[in-house]
């Protein structure tokens, strides 16, 4: 009887329905699970309805019923569609999928891939990644309706590559504003080929520039920017941005400019191409780890003219400098040794005519150094020994001397004084002052009592003996004694004797002298803190009070060498002042290669005191300290300047350090007083902060050039005061300065950038405006698309294509 009702039982099921209420099934390799489930033999079909959940080829179908038909291979699905995988994520009305070679259509469809949509009345899947969208709109917004989209008659779009779309309607807001032919834009946030969104600029001299730029991604280590640039005033500019990587830590960059410059006017300058001048400039960053620890940098800025890095500043950095400096060396550096070979040319921006030629220029070419690092002798208890050795050749293109003969009015014609300064001599003008303004006019025979030398060679060999130790462990002695070495050699080829057959100018000259030195140092500190808990948060503060004692006993230097200063009655903290117009005149002073040449009688005491205040924090068990805040003053006493009989001035500056990093506010402040002058020279910055970019900043600085006498250089006062200020929000970043002179009651420089991101994270409108001292107001104006849907825009690093 069991056997006769389970025969029967299974007879009725199969003549009444194949119905099956079943929550997951899998079928040809589909999982299937829905509320409800029926299966078709004989048309090989299984219909699903109610929760439908599919999943095929790494793919999650869901809708609220579906058709599943195994000998086609097909779905057909309707109601609230949605399928996805791990890059994009699809939904439609209906949709009509071969869940074999996954391609299919989906009707009313929406397709998303990271912040990239694009959506149409019809979607064909065609391939893993290709989809075909008719009567389509293309957008990388999340706002709805979209910031700006792309509608057209029909899309072509490889997720991870690019989405063609034929006669595409620009809107904003929804708003059409554009039509063009046809449009290709990226979806993808890899680097990829394609052109910028164009740039707009203004400046006075250049008027309104347009910039079309394409990038181009060379292959996964290398790309290029290309830009064409058209100004109103000035004519068709193109410039290009070259980047490579050859390795983690090794990598270059090349960028260059080229303009046929119509602004740069025929009379104000010498006629070149018919009132035109080329102007180009070229950047060169490069830095190799090399095998054996050798590494090789390269630092150029080259220019066509010395007025190019005012005119364009965006582009080389330099403005307010002397000069440009190009550098490239190959170093190593190990635990005892360092070695280094390096070039250093210089371009000479110090004149009028921005077409001047750079002959003056004093180039080292090359400068070798070669050091030993401080290091223990005869055990842990001996002596320390350290070494260092330079050698450099300064080298100019023509002219070994700098011609400073004197100009009589009347006699040599009309002169030309560059400075105010009485005692500064006279030069005949040569050509008018354009041509001879900035630069030394020459009569071809040197004179070395007027005359400055500026070719030559230098070894310079230093070995330093010290020896450091404690006493009652509470002073730090530290007793050193250096002997220095440089011999010179100068090409005086050329260089006339004086009537009686002796030689005006030596070619060789040496200076030898011993110097020794002895530090005193303690230090003074106190914890603050839960002394009981060794993961608790503690301050410290410290004083350190120290005071050194430096003299050079004994001294072999040329006295009547033309080359060489006399530096008598001089302070020797003045060794490093700036040199000014006073010291091309002073036979004490002089000018020589660097102020490494210069030799003062060395006799001084200094004294300094450090005050610190260092937390220590825990962050994941790891110590970490900051210094919170850091006082510090010093000055020093010369005893030579001291047994000088009138005007005797034995104090140096006071000289003063303040530096704050407070969790809302920082500021950095040095001070140096002079008690002769009774000035200060002063720099100071305060910022108040409520985050990184959220801030407010004072800046100050007041500055005197001295001469020797401690007496303030006639209009050498400078004092200017600065606001600026940060701001950011979700949609909106601002950063500007101003800096006023409190002398001329002008600005002196200011500029601003502006970066506007509209809701969507899709977008950004950026402006900046600059005016730089002495330099030409510029506006710059851009509007970047996030076509590739990255969660965020970066100009600089970016690159956007269409």
């Amino acid at each position: 009887m069991k056997r006769i009702g389970f025969w029967c039982a299974s007879f009725l099921v199969l003549l009444l329905s194949q119905q099956v209420l079943a929550q997951a099934s899998v079928f040809d390799g589909v999982s299937i699970a829905a509320n409800d489930m029926f299966q078709d033999y004989d048309s090989g079909t299984v219909k699903l309805k109610g929760n439908v959940q599919l999943i095929f080829k790494g793919q999650h179908l869901s809708c609220d019923k579906a058709v599943m038909d195994m000998k086609k291979k097909t779905i057909v699905a309707e109601g609230h569609v949605i399928i996805a995988d791990e890059k994009v994520h699809v939904e439609g009305d209906k949709i009509v999928f071969n869940y074999k070679e996954n391609t299919g259509f989906i009707y009313n469809g929406f397709v998303q891939s990271g912040q990239v949509v694009f959506e149409g009345e019809t979607v064909e899947k065609t391939g893993e990644n290709h989809y075909i969208a008719t009567n389509a709109s293309y957008t990388a917004c999340e706002t709805c309706p979209p910031g700006w989209s792309f509608s057209g008659r029909k899309i072509d779009a490889e997720v991870g590559g690019y989405a063609r779309i034929q006669r595409p309607v620009f809107r904003v807001g929804g708003v059409p504003i554009l039509i063009l032919p046809s449009l290709i834009v990226p979806l993808k946030s890899s680097r990829q080929s394609g052109f910028l969104v164009p740039t707009i600029d203004y400046s006075k001299f250049g008027g309104v520039a347009i910039s079309g730029v394409y990038f181009w991604a060379i292959d996964k280590s290398s790309d290029m920017t290309v830009t064409a640039r058209w100004y109103k005033q000035r004519g068709y500019k193109i410039l290009d941005d070259y980047r490579y990587v050859l390795s983690p830590e090794s990598k270059g960059r090349i960028t260059g400019a080229w303009i046929e410059d119509k602004a740069l006017r025929a009379e104000q300058i010498e006629l070149r191409d018919h009132g035109t001048v080329d102007r180009w400039f070229l950047n060169y960053d490069h830095y190799q780890a090399l095998p054996n620890d050798y590494v090789h940098r390269a630092d150029i800025r080259l220019v066509s003219d010395l007025r190019y890095v005012t005119d364009f500043p965006d582009e080389v950095l330099g403005q307010g400098d002397p000069a440009l400096e190009n550098k490239t060396s190959i170093t190593k550096s190990t635990d005892n040794q360092y070695v280094s070979a390096e070039v250093d040319l210089y371009t000479n921006l110090l004149k009028n005519n921005p077409l001047q030629s750079n002959d003056d220029a004093v180039n080292r070419f090359p400068e070798i150094r070669y050091a030993v690092k401080e290091q223990r002798m005869f055990g842990e208890n001996g002596p320390m020994v350290r070494l260092d050795t330079d050698y450099v050749s300064f080298q100019r293109n023509s002219w070994n001397y700098d011609d400073l003969h004197a100009c009589v009015p009347g006699v040599d014609g009309p002169c030309y004084t560059p400075t105010s300064t009485p005692s500064f001599p006279r030069y005949p003008l040569a050509g008018g002052p354009d041509t001879n303004a900035g630069h030394i006019a020459r009569d071809g025979q040197y004179d070395p009592a007027m005359d400055l030398w500026r070719t030559g060679q230098r070894l310079d060999i230093q070995p330093t003996l010290s020896y450091p130790f404690q006493i009652g462990r509470s002073f730090d002695i530290m007793p050193s004694v250096t002997y220095r070495e440089t011999q010179y050699r100068f090409d005086s080829a050329g260089v006339a004797n004086d009537p009686n057959g002796n030689p005006e100018f030596d070619e060789t000259a040496a200076r030898r002298y011993v110097q020794y030195d002895v530090k005193a140092k303690t230090e003074f500190s106190r914890v603050f803190g839960d002394s009981t808990d060794p993961k608790a948060n503690r301050w410290k503060h410290s004083i350190e009070p120290e005071i050194g004692y430096s003299q050079i006993p004994w001294r072999r230097s040329p006295n009547d060498h033309p080359f060489f200063g006399k530096f008598v009655g001089l302070q020797s903290a003045r060794q490093y002042d700036p040199l000014t117009d006073a010291d091309l005149g002073n036979p004490n002073t002089g000018v020589q290669f660097d102020y490494n040449d210069r030799t003062y009688e060395r006799r001084v005491a200094n004294y300094s005191l450090n005050n610190r205040i260092t937390r220590k924090i825990w962050n994941d068990g790891v110590a970490d300290y900051q210094t919170l805040a850091h006082f510090q003053v010093g000055q020093s006493y010369d005893f030579k300047e001291a047994e000088r009989p009138e005007h005797s001035h034995p104090w140096s500056a006071f000289d003063a350090l303040i530096d704050v990093h407070l969790e809302n506010i920082e500021t950095y402040t040095t001070a140096s007083y002079n008690p002769y002058a009774g000035v200060t020279n002063t720099s100071s910055r305060i910022r108040v902060r409520r985050t990184p970019k959220n801030f407010i900043e004072l800046t100050a600085s007041q500055s005197f050039i001295l001469d020797n006498n401690d007496a303030i250089t006639p209009n050498s006062e400078t004092r200017n005061f600065g606001i600026g200020s940060g701001f950011v929000t979700k949609y909106l970043e601002l950063i500007g300065h101003v800096d006023w002179s409190d002398l001329n009651h002008h600005i002196q420089d200011w500029g601003y950038e502006l970066n506007i991101r509209p809701p969507g994270n899709c977008w950004v409108i950026h402006v900046d405006h600059v005016q730089n001292l002495g330099g030409d107001a510029q506006i710059r104006a851009s509007l970047n698309f996030d076509f590739g849907g990255e969660s965020k825009i970066e100009a600089e690093t970016t690159k956007q294509a269409i």
